[in-house]
């Protein structure tokens, strides 16, 4: 019965399809182990991405520990001579009028710096900040307790604070003066600082002076690429008509400082810090003269200029605190 099947016509029709269902099936168990290859190697490459990434989370977790540890502002960055290698991108904040006023009716003068200001810091993303600098009035009076207060804010933060003295800070007739510089730790009102390449000049707002000229004028002869310079008043507020708290004479400053500004042919960038609920910026050839100060309470229109500097450029945005 067998052989009578295999010599039936049918058989030839059969056997080609059973030959052509083997190869069909050849080629799919080869397909199959090419798709195993393919996704052993992907496995593999996401096994090593997960590895990579998990032992750069576990390096920022160790230096956030060892940040969050240390005592506020004790690692302080070398910011003290030219430095051509690295830092050239970062940023920082710049913010004047950051006091809160007393309230005497009740006998408390040391309320510190603004309280916006203060919940912004705590929630403002630092990775990349590097320092603050307040231009000027982050004290009502400059009383060695208004210090004590602020110092007591500000302790946690991680990063540095630069202060500019202001009219409020050297206290009524300049009685403080003396306490501005000791807790400063400062000679002078006046200094500066390197980032990267980047000169930093702190300047007394309240005068010029020939000293502090003389050491603008040897500060700017220093290799730089980007200035930036910090003071309390807005001495360009009556040339453009920007809002200030003190209606300043700026002939001399226009004469004396902007001219040396100038002439140092680098992108400069003056910021000061004599207005409230106020953000101005002014260009003028290769000066920018930025305007920014908080008013003493809650305000809408209350910012902080963020710098970011990078090696591009310069981006300076008035970032709300409230």
């Amino acid at each position: 019965r067998d052989m009578r099947f295999l010599k039936s016509p049918a058989v030839f029709l059969f056997l080609p399809l059973v030959f052509i269902l083997l190869l069909v099936v050849l080629m799919q168990l080869e397909k199959a182990k090419e798709r195993g290859n393919f996704y052993s190697e992907k496995l593999a490459k996401l096994e090593k991405l997960y590895s990579q990434q998990k032992e750069v989370i576990g390096q920022v977790k160790a230096g956030q520990g060892q940040l969050s540890q240390g005592a506020a502002h004790t690692e302080k960055r070398p910011h003290d001579k030219f430095n051509g290698s690295g830092d050239s991108s970062y940023s920082f904040m710049a913010v004047g009028h950051a006091y809160t006023y007393p309230d005497y009716s009740k006998k408390i003068q040391d309320n510190g710096l603004n309280q916006d200001f203060l919940r912004f810091m705590k929630s403002y993303p630092m990775a990349d900040t590097r320092f603050v600098v307040f231009t000027g009035d982050f004290t009502s009076d400059g009383f060695p307790s208004q210090w004590d207060k602020t110092e007591e804010q500000i302790k946690d933060f991680p990063v540095d604070f630069h202060f500019v003295s202001g009219n409020h800070d050297e206290g009524v007739d300049g009685s403080e003066k003396d306490t501005f510089l000791e807790r400063t730790g400062r000679d002078e009102f006046y200094d500066s600082f390197f980032v990267g390449e980047d000169l930093f000049v702190i300047l007394r707002g309240a005068e010029q002076g020939s000293k502090q000229l003389d050491f603008l004028k040897k500060e700017i002869g220093k290799e730089h690429r980007y200035l930036f310079v910090f003071l309390h008043y807005i001495w360009w507020a009556r040339e453009f008509g920007v809002s200030a708290n003190s209606d300043v004479n700026g002939d001399g400053w226009w004469e004396e400082v902007f001219s040396l500004l100038k002439a140092s042919g680098k992108q400069v960038f003056v910021f000061g810090g004599d207005a409230q609920r106020n953000f101005d910026i002014v260009k003028v050839e290769n000066v920018r003269l930025i305007s920014n100060g908080l008013a003493p309470g809650k305000s809408t229109r209350n910012t902080v200029a963020v710098v970011k500097v990078g090696k591009y450029g310069v981006d300076i945005s008035p970032t709300p605190i409230s």
